[in-house]
């Protein structure tokens, strides 16, 4: 009589836990993870104009937007390049800021080509190899504070002068695809992103209504004074 008690408490008690769990997972599986809005800003500090920035552009938003972040492309605000100004210049990191605060921006994300190298192989070189570095970092848009920051080295596979000759761009462009999925990756994976708290942004200035115009009388003429 006593085993058959003590065999139906163990029942009870498996069952009772295996609803306990089921819960709890349930409300983990329901839990939203709440999207950051983040403006992304692409500079090119290894110079020369051989990387496509705009492609390494793209890449990143689509890498980052599939890992919890909204990304806004300062070329859709500014209709510029993406790492320049209106008037031509390198966006420094204030003005970045600013842009992320006036898009009403959690943060802000700036990736920075720091090298690029295609190194021949062999006397005379008979391969190529392409190899890129990468930083990529977050800084908060309320604070300015840096969240994290991270950097992706990637080289690409060995290619003959004829295979450089007829398809280089589309190297590159694997290259810095794979890049950009390194660096989202990263980016994702950084436990000070994860417990990351974006700073709360002021309100925006209330609008100003313009004045209407209205028509204003010309200035009588002057009087003629006769003496």
């Amino acid at each position: 009589m006593f085993e058959r008690l003590f065999a139906l408490v163990v029942v009870m008690a498996l069952l009772l836990h295996a609803q306990t769990t089921g819960v709890v997972e349930g409300q983990k599986a329901s839990a939203i993870v709440v999207p950051r809005k983040v403006v992304l800003v692409v500079q090119n500090h290894a110079g020369g104009a051989e990387i496509p920035m705009m492609a390494l552009t793209d890449a990143l938003t689509a890498k980052l937007s599939g890992r919890g972040f909204q990304v806004i492309n300062p070329y859709n605000v500014l209709g510029v390049n993406q790492n320049r100004s209106v008037i031509g210049e390198t966006i420094p990191a204030s003005s970045a800021l600013e842009l992320a605060r006036g898009c009403r921006a959690d943060g802000l994300v700036t990736a920075s080509v720091l090298d690029f190298l295609d190194s021949p192989i062999g006397t005379p070189p008979v391969l190529h190899q392409f190899s890129v570095r990468i930083s990529i970092s977050l800084a908060d848009a309320g604070s300015g504070a840096v969240v994290c920051g991270e950097t992706v080295k990637m080289k690409s596979q060995k290619y003959t002068n004829n295979q450089v000759a007829q398809n280089r761009l589309e190297y590159l462009g694997d290259l810095l695809h794979a890049a950009a999925e390194e660096c989202a990756t990263k980016l994702e994976a950084n436990q000070a992103v994860r417990a990351w708290n974006p700073t709360p942004l002021p309100p925006p200035p209330p609008l100003r209504r313009r004045r209407s115009l209205r028509h204003q009388p010309r200035a009588s003429t002057a009087r003629l004074i006769l003496l």
